[in-house]
């Protein structure tokens, strides 16, 4: 049972290898945007917590667990310029079936626009966003082994103009609670847009993504890292434009540069460390060598790609805060709470 599992979820991942195109996607961007604070402090993503989070399991099913039953999340980021997004989660457990289940809302607003004509003539406003509304399954089928499931359905506003899409997420996790081991494969938004803007074809950003996190048994330390978009090798850009240099002094030429072996591996790569001062208090740090490599100024690199972030408990509440730097003037700032409803009315 187990192996013929683990067989299909490996055929569709080699299938998504091969027909996804995630560079090619015009819309829905807003999906491949950092979920939580925890994930935004340890770099992007976290696919492999198996600590009873919330915030991980709404968007990598595998890793929803029975003991989070009754668990809400809440999170809002207050990102660039005026875009925010955020988004509302919560689980049950089925007690009739060996499932546990999630819903979530997330949104993505890019802020309020002027309408105006090419006389600058005002009209009113118009806003934009995307919205997306899912429903999770987890399902534990072995000692150390789960798997998981989202359905979505997604759509984009964009001053009256309208996008739609339904897709889904197919995950699973292995995790060593002996070796505090945990590691999770996940495919992300396979699914048809069933309404376009333009007449222009538009595919989902689908994704596959390997995530590990490995827990220092006798150190506060826990390491996270994240291999995605494993559907494109290059990710760097070259300019089209670009020429040939001559030395001033030598007369030589000087080929344009290609980004290197190491370049283009690394940025699928990222990570970082959660330090587990107490079961109360954590304090993370995290980077991100693509978006470095993108956004920083070559004159100024300053701290583009590096995150940090803490977590603290209070009474029944999980707080959690996070800021990253993804340019010199423009850091982000995310926060999420969570709490289990079923601790109310208890003392």
């Amino acid at each position: 049972m187990r192996k013929t599992l683990l067989c299909s979820i490996l055929s569709v991942c080699c299938y998504v290898m091969a027909w996804g195109q995630p560079n090619s996607a015009i819309s829905f961007r807003s999906l491949q945007t950092g979920h939580s604070a925890r994930e935004a402090a340890l770099g992007g993503r976290c696919l492999a917590g198996f600590d009873q989070d919330i915030n991980l399991a709404v968007f990598t099913p595998s890793l929803l667990d029975s003991t989070m039953s009754t668990s809400l999340a809440l999170n809002y980021v207050n990102y660039l310029a005026d875009i925010n997004f955020g988004y509302a989660a919560y689980v049950h457990k089925v007690k009739s079936l060996p499932l546990t289940l999630s819903g979530g809302i997330r949104y993505f607003s890019y802020g309020k626009f002027e309408e105006t004509d090419q006389y600058f003539n005002t009209y009113g406003t118009y806003t934009a966003g995307d919205y997306a509304f899912q429903l999770g399954a987890g399902w534990q089928f072995d000692s150390n082994w789960t798997v998981g499931s989202n359905l979505k359905y997604i759509q984009a506003n964009y001053a009256g103009y309208k996008a739609a899409a339904i897709a889904t997420d197919l995950s699973v996790s292995y995790f060593n609670p002996k070796h505090l081991f945990a590691a999770t494969l996940i495919v992300t938004d396979l699914g048809v847009v069933t309404k376009n803007i333009s007449d222009e074809k538009t595919k989902l950003p689908t994704d596959i993504a390997i995530g590990f996190s490995k827990k220092l048994a006798k150190s506060p330390l826990r390491f996270n890292f994240v291999a995605d978009n494993l559907t494109t090798w290059d990710l760097t850009y070259t300019d089209p434009n670009a020429k040939p240099e001559i030395d001033p002094l030598t007369g030589e030429t000087k080929e344009v540069k290609q980004p290197s072996f190491g370049n283009k591996l690394f940025r699928h790569i990222y990570g970082g460390t959660e330090i587990v001062l107490t079961k109360s208090f954590h304090v993370r740090l995290g980077y991100n060598y693509r978006r470095r490599q993108e956004l920083k100024l070559a004159e100024k690199p300053g701290t583009a790609g590096i995150s940090w972030g803490f977590a603290f408990r209070i009474s029944r509440f999980q707080f959690s805060y996070a800021r990253v730097k993804y340019h010199l003037v423009s850091p982000s700032n995310h926060f999420t709470v969570s709490t289990n409803l079923s601790t109310f009315g208890k003392n």
